[in-house]
Parts: C-alpha cells; sequence; structure tokens
C-alpha cells in the first residue's frame, strides 16, 4: 500500500518561516526558537503521524475473521510504545513523505514505569522487525517514527542537504 502525503510542503514552508501553528497531536509542536531543520522534521513528523493514525487497524481474534477497525487506539495506549514506518526517502520530498506501511509495539505490563529504557530499544526492535515485511515489497526502510507519543523522526543526511541547503541552518 502506497501513501503519500500531500500539503506538507506548505506546512514545511510556513513552518521555516515562522507563519504556521502546528495542532497539538502526538509530541510537542516546533518552537518558533527552532531552526528550520527542526521544523521540517517536526512537520514531517506531524504529517506523517496523521496518516498513520488515520488508518484503519487489522484485528484478529482467536476463531475470528480479520477485520480493519475504524479507530487506530495507538493514542489512547497508557504504556511504552514505539511506531516504525517504512520510508522511502529517495521519493519523498518537504511536501511529502512516501511510506508504504508501519508496525507499533507497546508494553502490556502495567508493572514497569514508562520511558524504561531497556524496554523501549526492546519495543523499537520488534516494530522495525514487523515492519520490514513492508521492505519485501517495496522500496522503503523501516524508521522510528514516534516513541511515546515523541517525535523520534530522524532525516536522513542527505535528504536534509538537498532539501534544506538553502536555509541557514542553527
Amino acid at each position: 500500500m502506497r501513501r503519500v502525503l500531500a500539503g506538507a510542503m506548505l506546512a514545511c514552508w510556513a513552518l521555516a518561516f515562522g507563519a504556521l501553528a502546528l495542532p497539538s497531536g502526538p509530541a510537542a509542536a516546533a518552537t518558533p526558537e527552532s531552526g528550520p531543520l527542526e521544523q521540517v522534521r517536526a512537520a514531517l513528523y506531524h504529517a506523517l503521524m496523521a496518516e498513520i493514525l488515520g488508518t484503519g487497524i487489522e484485528t484478529a481474534s482467536e476463531g475470528a475473521a480479520r477485520s480493519i477497525g475504524p479507530v487506530n487506539p495507538y493514542p489512547s495506549i497508557q504504556a511504552d510504545k514505539v511506531v516504525a514506518a517504512c520510508i522511502n526517502w529517495e521519493n519523498s520530498s518537504l511536501g511529502a513523505v512516501e511510506w508504504h506501511g508501519y508496525a507499533y509495539y507497546y508494553d502490556s505490563a502495567q508493572s514497569r514505569p514508562q520511558d524504561d529504557p531497556e524496554q523501549l530499544v526492546k519495543l523499537e526492535a520488534r516494530a522495525k522487525e514487523h515492519c520490514r515485511q513492508y521492505e519485501a515489497a517495496a522500496d522503503c526502510y523501516c524508521r522510528t517514527v514516534d516513541v511515546n507519543e515523541r517525535n523520534a523522526l530522524e532525516l536522513p543526511a542527505w535528504f536534509v542537504e538537498a532539501h534544506l541547503s538553502g536555509h541557514a541552518r542553527r
């Protein structure tokens, strides 16, 4: 399944010049003190998470057929959680991130404190492992997007150079 985020280009341009406030939602919005790189990273993260959270979740229970639900429960999970998405950065730009699927994992143990570094490493590895099914079918690579509703999206250095070389970086 191929998804492209449209409309982020205007948001990225406006953020780079301080003309747009990000909506509240997963992760804190970029602050006016942030440079263009942080603002673009935040805009792409918010757009990508909006797309991911807008997808239905496939579920199955023992003895029942698979079904796609209308609500993605990720935001309501109150435990450690990680999202990984299969992203094709070569076909992406400031205006659109091409992605082909995602996976998330969360900690179902209630006794563990949140933001446990060891548990987050395990969850990230499992999310990426499950995400890799999309790498086999599409030209994309699984990357961590979100950790506990915080922006974990890292832009490749060559992508930053290609798309932000005209902006002064702080």
